[in-house]
């Protein structure tokens, strides 16, 4: 993942979700720099993403707030983040689309 402010990189694992990707970071040190992105902590704020997979990049919103479980253990993360693409839906109120998460998305994919 490269967090489209900062340019910064970090490694992650998608763990779950039906209508959006639930991810944790892959080891301690891409948490740090996750974190580094969020200015140095945990957040509620949502970030514009590139998501490399392969050799695409596709635009992506990452909330930064750790909710649920996670199954990655040992990557310093309890609980894991809500990462959005196009079209991806809420898990709650119905399964509605986020309507931050698709402007961040259309500001990543301004890029591209």
């Amino acid at each position: 993942a490269i967090d489209f402010n900062t340019g910064k990189e970090f490694n992650m694992t998608r763990t779950g979700g039906t209508n959006h990707a639930d991810i944790q970071p892959a080891t301690p040190e891409d948490l740090a720099v996750l974190k580094q992105c969020f200015g140095g902590s945990y957040t509620w704020e949502k970030r514009p993403m590139l998501i490399e997979i392969g050799s695409a990049k596709i635009a992506a919103s990452l909330f930064g707030m750790p909710n649920g479980s996670g199954d990655i253990t040992g990557c310093g993360m309890d609980g894991s983040l809500c990462l959005y693409f196009l079209n991806s839906k809420s898990d709650v109120l119905g399964g509605i689309t986020d309507g931050e998460h698709a402007q961040i998305i259309q500001s990543a994919a301004s890029t591209q």
